[in-house]
């Protein structure tokens, strides 16, 4: 038997509803999110639904979602998923869709353009 809204928040704990499972089931609803695509973006720690619609209409899904970015200044000094920083406030949509669609990739406490660094150069334009 499916799972209820409130169901799947509840599963994952009170880091996924903030203590209020009724209210925050009915944020994904009004989202959009049926209770297996919470669940997909919560499996990728995208606690805030706002982020997780948002992240969608930028073409970025759940699984690219679950990929790790390092500890980075402008991105939070800790390592965690694309979702959880995005929903945290430490990773801007666009730059998770960057991140998620390989444009840019994040390593070592800093952000490179892929294309910029794909030969070898260690320096922008080389």
């Amino acid at each position: 038997m499916a799972q209820t809204m409130q169901e799947v928040i509840d599963n994952y704990g009170e880091w996924a509803h903030g203590g209020n499972v009724a209210e925050t089931a009915v944020e994904w609803e009004c989202c959009g999110f049926a209770p297996e695509q919470a669940a997909a973006w919560l499996d990728a720690r995208c606690w805030d639904p706002g982020a997780a619609q948002e992240l969608a209409a930028e073409g970025v899904t759940p699984e690219q979602a679950a990929v790790k970015v390092d500890a980075d200044e402008s991105y939070g000094y800790y390592v965690d998923t694309i979702g959880y920083k995005v929903s945290n406030g430490d990773l801007s949509v666009d730059e998770a869709a960057r991140i998620a669609d390989g444009t840019i990739v994040a390593f070592h406490d800093d952000l490179y353009y892929e294309g910029d660094y794909a030969n070898g150069s260690d320096e922008e334009g080389d």
